[in-house]
């Protein structure tokens, strides 16, 4: 017997819920409601935050400095500067332990010593979050190399609110502001320089290389943790809780594109951006491209691992890899407890088999190739640097490593 009470109650839930993601679906469209969904500025953790202390969210006393810096367009962005490793040992005995502080001195002759890379995180948080913390100790510690961690416009201590073309405009101001403060001018040259982002923070890094490589700005390498092809097909795919597919009903509607068109106010098109970079290897007038390293693991719920597979075969058959005639190929090979390493290659390049192995390294990988592609077998969303830091000497250029730690070739 039916229970006609039961069913519609039912019916009244149904379309309750209908009515509600109609209506998500209305928000959505409106550019404020679609940047906080995008960027997530506004969830802020640690939630009160000590930023011109860093030294109290883990970091050690005085190994970084808190700073802001001007955007482009003149919006203050809160920056720490941490040092590299061997420089923190050298200075320690003079850091008091009660009031950590360092000469202003120290730092910025650490940026004329020593190369930088400029982290740029993903949504959500600010960069005294604990995961992000462990990046740039393992980075100052793996490369001995300085470490420029930001926050983007509306995030952290920074001022406005984020755009696609603002936070793209913070990273290139925090690169530049590198190369100022690390120029020595005696020489005329400065240490390297590399951009590592993460999750959304590799769409920014990507849109910022290729505002540098336009304007003839040579960066050493461009460092991908959890990539994404552009944000539309994100659209589609993301799943809210890693079950839910919000958008997913659009990849079987007929006008699907000119849904998107009209509904996104965002591109982050890192698939089109890396290929025009990348093709500077194919120009003789072209600046120097930086080496592409790509990293992405089988277990990322939120990113799936095929967006790494897609960009890295991008690029494969832009340069025609697989193609005899071709002067680039393809060098691969499976790493214990890593996963798959995949690289394209200048056929003129030695092979990393030929180049001997580091003391105590895990594994023989390609250096300075066109793109680098390391697809983990683990390693979730947030922690696939920290769990294999220390290939990443292996696969960038030793300019990136600084003096101290310099490795030494066993032939």
């Amino acid at each position: 017997m039916v229970n006609w009470t039961t069913l519609l109650r039912f019916n009244l839930y149904a379309l309750a819920a209908a009515g509600a993601y109609i209506a998500f679906m209305f928000v959505l469209g409106i550019p404020e409601f679609q940047r906080h969904y995008l960027f997530l500025h506004k969830i802020a953790f640690p939630l009160w935050p000590r930023y011109a202390e860093p030294h109290h969210h883990g970091l050690e006393p005085a190994q970084a400095r808190n700073l802001h810096i001007s955007s482009t367009d003149g919006v203050k962005i809160g920056v720490w500067h941490h040092l590299p490793d061997s420089v923190y040992q050298q200075v320690l005995g003079q850091v008091d332990q009660e009031n950590p502080d360092l000469p202003r001195e120290v730092y910025d002759q650490a940026l004329k010593d020593y190369p930088t890379f400029v982290y740029l995180h993903g949504n959500a948080l600010n960069r005294a979050a604990q995961f992000r913390i462990r990046a740039y100790k393992l980075l100052s510690k793996i490369q001995n190399a300085n470490v420029i961690a930001i926050d983007y416009r509306g995030f952290g201590d920074s001022e406005s609110f984020p755009t696609e073309e603002g936070v793209v405009s913070d990273a290139y101001a925090a690169v530049q502001w590198v190369r100022e403060k690390s120029l020595d001018l005696d020489t005329g040259k400065r240490p390297a320089i590399a951009l590592m982002g993460q999750s959304l923070g590799t769409g920014v890094a990507t849109q910022c290389a290729l505002r540098l490589y336009r304007d003839k700005i040579h960066i050493d390498a461009l460092i991908l943790l959890a990539a994404f092809k552009a944000i539309r097909p994100m659209v589609i795919e993301f799943r809210m809780g890693g079950l839910v597919p919000l958008l997913g009903w659009l990849e079987y509607f007929p006008f699907r594109e000119s849904i998107i068109e009209k509904l996104l106010h965002y591109d982050f098109d890192t698939q089109k951006a890396l290929a025009e970079i990348v093709d500077g290897h194919l120009k003789r007038d072209a600046i120097v491209p930086p080496a592409v390293v790509l990293v992405h693991a089988e277990d990322d719920d939120v990113i799936p691992v095929r967006h790494g597979d897609e960009l890295y075969e991008a690029v494969e058959t832009q340069f025609e890899a697989m193609d005899k005639k071709s002067a680039y190929h393809v060098w691969a090979s499976n790493v214990p407890d890593v996963g798959y390493v995949q690289a394209v290659m200048h056929r003129s390049a030695p092979l990393p088999e030929k180049k001997g192995l580091l003391p105590g390294a895990r594994a023989v990988l390609p250096r300075n190739a066109v793109m680098t592609y390391m697809r983990l077998d683990e390693g979730g969303h947030n922690h696939q640097f920290e769990r294999n830091a220390d290939l990443f000497p292996l696969i960038l250029p030793t300019t990136l490593t600084g003096k101290g730690h310099a490795p030494t070739r066993r032939e």
